[in-house]
């Protein structure tokens, strides 16, 4: 539209159009200024499609549109209008991770908040961009889940009166980290709670298989609960660990061969102890606090449980007998994980929770992690890969199965070669006899190659995790060592302190070579003058020995995590330490202007709370990698120790095989040929 035709619509327009027109110009100067993420995206994606939108270009459309819209996940829904016939040129809605375009929008994304934006091109209004938004704490419910939960407004949920701080009641009121997270849960998705409080934990299992039950918290996957229970993600990490008397300490699970340990009867303990350490006995108790209470009136030697619960329970109960003493390995970090869980028949409860779920956000997490432990920190939950599964009767019968159908196949096709005898002769017998022979020997020489192979492999996974290990904890000593050395030289000003600094950092970004021995200790000693520097070890960076040692994906995210929170830290220490010296950056970031030391700015900087949190989040990620890294090399070891155990009953199996063949061969032989031959020998 020209401006000499703007013009003289304006000159001719009645007063009462005008003020229409004032107040529409008004509202699009308000929504321009609305500042909310929604807005913002829907104006972003105004400004750059408009050239598309201009040319009625689809093609063009959709070209620009895939790459922003994949890094959009909270833009659930999109409509573009063309304004001359406000005809649509583009639909779009994100079903899960996928991207559906040009399809009817589902009403569940069409209730969301929607946000629109005018597209212009050179001052002309051609269209209109409206996004369906929804950021991560918004659930997404679908329309069979809504129906679900109009029809079932109250869930029955366990309440447990002595499990604190996770699950507990006090004059009757449900509390606990665990009850919080429902309720967040339930305040998101739309449903009321009733908790039910009283029953034992195995009382609330019998419950929940007869169905008077909708939901457990806090309960730990086993594959005897998987039976009857879906399980949401774990919502929190929660070490296994052993309670003994101070006088008679128990630091892991064999120490216990031969003793009494109290568990609360139905725990996934109880289960465990009976079927895979049948060397300790078991005292199962009501609950947790019994079973603590048995260790200290000396009923039971030691307790399992988790260490938040007891270290809870011993602060509250004045237990001062009593002292967390070791861990608990069993060989599945799954264990550890608390997850909530429902009903089979419940399907659709299992969604809507999973949803629920997923839509708390960090800060919300933090602030009920913050109410229940405090300055303890328990860790976020992850998404652990599926246990490695390894069934040694299927791969013993296949294997088998396999050599006897190889030979099989060998001898039809010999007895088809030779004319299809209805009896063989004695040199055919023999040559079938030494073949089968041949086959199983090779086949137990096979299986004894596989076992070796088997046995190097793990070898190699355990060097690998020691390898693994060893560089996350460098990562984080290094980490450490970097805040002593800028806090050391921001209090005295020494410069090898900060010469120290600044080694680390070029050792671990792989522009300077490590120590020959480069121990946890290595900067304690120079720092004391004991060693001197040196620089005889190898050159490598954090990401290069990542790719070395073969970390999934998940493991280089968490350890490239803490790196990266490390490295941004460093510019904190880096204006702390330039302070020091009264450095200060301009406005090009260079340390250059020049003024006078700030010694309280170098210590406000480098022990204030937000360098306090910055320390925490990179030890969040090195335990997320810690925990990443033992539950992958747990199920590789598993899974070959699993296959050995297999190749070892197979070689046993053919073993026994060769040797009833061996009888069976003797006899057939002695028929066939030994007892003629005895009776020419008799009549000669």
């Amino acid at each position: 539209m020209s401006k000499t035709r703007s013009l003289s619509i304006f000159l001719r327009m009645p007063v009462w159009a005008f003020l229409v027109a004032l107040c529409c110009t008004s509202g699009v100067a308000l929504a321009a200024e609305d500042k909310s993420p929604g807005q913002r995206v829907a104006s972003t994606l105004a400004s750059f499609t408009n050239r598309a939108i201009y040319n009625l270009d689809r093609d063009q459309l959709l070209a620009v549109l895939e790459s922003f819209l994949a890094e959009r996940s909270e833009v659930k829904g999109l409509v573009i209008t063309e304004s001359i016939d406000q005809e649509r040129l583009l639909t779009y809605f994100r079903r899960g991770d996928e991207a559906v375009y040009n399809q009817p929008i589902p009403e569940e994304i069409l209730e969301l908040k929607a946000y629109t934006a005018d597209s212009s091109f050179d001052g002309e209004l051609i269209g209109t961009v409206e996004i369906y938004y929804a950021d991560e704490t918004t659930v997404l419910l679908s329309a069979e889940e809504r129906t679900w939960i109009a029809a079932n407004p109250v869930v029955r949920v366990h309440n447990e009166t002595g499990w604190p701080p996770f699950n507990f009641a006090e004059a009757g009121k449900p509390m606990g980290y665990s009850i919080d997270i429902m309720n967040l849960i339930a305040r998101k998705v739309g449903i009321n709670v009733e908790y039910v409080t009283g029953p034992s934990w195995s009382e609330f299992l019998d419950m929940i298989q007869g169905g008077e039950l909708d939901v457990m918290l806090n309960i730990v996957k086993t594959p005897e609960r998987e039976k009857y229970l879906l399980y949401t993600p774990p919502y929190a990490d929660n070490p296994n660990t052993i309670l003994s008397r101070r006088d008679a300490t128990y630091r892991t699970i064999e120490d216990l061969y031969g003793k009494t340990v109290s568990v609360p009867k139905g725990f996934f303990y109880e289960g465990i102890l009976k079927r895979e350490f049948p060397q300790i006995d078991v005292l199962a108790v009501r609950n947790t606090l019994e079973s603590m209470k048995a260790v200290s009136f000396g009923d039971a030697d030691a307790a399992l449980g988790e260490l938040a619960v007891f270290n809870y329970l011993i602060a509250n109960h004045m237990m001062t007998d009593l002292v967390v003493s070791g861990d608990v390995k069993m060989g599945n970090p799954e264990l550890a994980l608390l997850n909530i869980a429902t009903r089979k028949d419940l399907p659709l409860l299992a969604s809507i929770l999973v949803k629920g779920l997923a839509a708390i956000s960090k800060e919300e997490t933090r602030e009920v992690q913050q109410r229940w432990f405090g300055n303890a920190h328990t860790r976020s939950f992850l998404n652990l890969p599926d246990r490695a599964n390894f069934s040694q009767v299927n791969f013993i019968l296949q294997y088998i199965a396999i050599l006897f159908a190889i030979i099989l196949v060998i001898a039809i096709s010999a007895w088809i070669a030779r004319g299809r005898p209805k009896q063989l002769t004695i040199r055919d017998l023999l040559f079938v006899t030494f073949f089968i022979f041949t086959g199983l020997i090779v086949a137990i020489g096979t299986l004894v190659t596989m076992l070796l192979e088997g046995e190097e492999e793990q070898s190699r996974i355990e060097a690998r995790k020691f390898e693994s290990l060893n560089l996350g904890l460098e990562v984080k000593q290094s980490s450490n060592d970097l805040t002593r050395f800028a806090r050391v030289f921001a209090q005295t000003g020494d410069p090898k302190y900060e010469e120290y600094y600044h080694a680390i950092v070029a050792i671990r970004d792989g522009n300077q070579a490590h120590p020959t021995e480069y121990s946890r200790s290595y900067w304690d000693h120079v720092a004391a003058g004991n060693v001197q520097r040196d620089e005889g070890g190898e050159i490598y960076s954090v990401a290069q020995r990542m790719i070395a040692l073969g970390f999934s994906d998940d493991e280089q995210e968490a350890l490239s995590a803490a790196k990266r929170e490390s490295d941004d830290l460093v510019n904190l220490e880096t204006i702390s330490m330039n302070a020091v010296k009264g450095l200060f950056a301009n406005d090009a970031g260079e340390f250059l202007t020049e003024g006078l030391p700030d010694m309280e700015m170098a210590g406000r900087l480098l022990h204030g709370e937000e360098y306090q949190s910055a320390k925490s989040v990179i030890m969040q990620h090195i335990d997320d990698f810690f925990t990443l890294l033992e539950w992958r090399t747990t199920n590789e070891l598993n899974l070959v120790r699993e296959q050995n155990k297999a190749i070892i009953q197979a070689i046993t199996a053919l073993t026994v095989i060769t040797i009833g063949f061996a009888f069976y061969a003797f006899f057939l032989l002695k028929r066939r040929v030994v007892s003629p031959l005895s009776l020419l020998e008799d009549g000669a």
